[in-house]
C-alpha cells in the first residue's frame, strides 16, 4: 500500500471516529436527560406499551448485536429510541420531574441533609451534589422506617398538645 493509500485510510478512521464520538456523546446525554429530568423507571410506566414493546426489542438488539462494525448504527438507533421515549411521554400529557428538595442541617451533628420527597428525585440529588462531600442525601422513606415505635408514639403524644420534638434518646439503646 503505498503512502497515499495509507492516508486516505487513516482520515477515513479519522472521520469514522469522530462520527462514533459524536453519536456517543448523543446518546449519553440523552441517557442524562432521560435519567434526571425524567427517571428511567419512571418513564417507563409513562410512555405506550407499544413503545415500550418497541425500546425494549432495540435496547436488546443494542446490547447483544452491538459491534464494531455497526457501532454509529446502533448507537444513533438507541439515541432515537430514548428521545421517543420523551416525545411519547409529552405527548401523553405528562411532565419532568419537578425535584423536590429539603435541605436542613443535622441538629446534633450539623451535618448537611438534603431529603427527597420523591423517590425518582433522588438520583437526581445525588447527580447534583455528589461533588459534595459533607453533604447526606435521604429518601424521605429512609427516614420513616428508621423512626422506632417509642419515637412515633411519643411523637403522637406531643401531637395531641401542638408540641414539637427537640430532642430524643432511645431508652432501647
Amino acid at each position: 500500500m503505498n503512502y497515499k493509500q495509507t492516508k486516505i485510510k487513516e482520515l477515513k478512521a479519522q472521520q469514522q471516529n469522530k462520527v462514533l464520538n459524536e453519536a456517543v456523546q448523543q446518546l449519553t446525554h440523552i441517557k442524562s436527560k432521560i435519567i434526571l429530568e425524567w427517571g428511567k423507571q419512571r418513564i417507563m410506566g409513562l410512555i405506550s406499551s407499544e413503545l415500550l414493546l418497541r425500546f425494549k426489542r432495540a435496547e436488546k438488539k443494542y446490547n447483544n448485536e452491538y459491534s464494531q462494525a455497526n457501532e454509529i448504527k446502533y448507537t444513533q438507533m438507541m439515541t432515537r429510541a430514548y428521545e421517543a421515549l420523551i416525545v411519547d411521554a409529552t405527548n401523553r400529557g405528562y411532565n419532568t420531574l419537578s425535584p423536590e428538595f429539603i435541605y436542613t442541617e443535622h441538629p446534633s451533628t450539623n451535618d448537611k441533609i438534603i431529603i427527597c420527597i420523591n423517590k425518582d428525585d433522588v438520583p437526581i440529588a445525588f447527580q447534583k451534589y455528589k461533588s459534595k462531600e459533607n453533604v447526606i442525601i435521604f429518601h424521605i422513606n429512609e427516614i420513616l422506617i428508621s423512626m422506632t415505635k417509642d419515637f412515633i408514639k411519643t411523637k403522637k403524644m406531643v401531637h395531641k398538645i401542638s408540641g414539637v420534638i427537640t430532642q430524643y434518646e432511645s431508652i432501647n439503646t
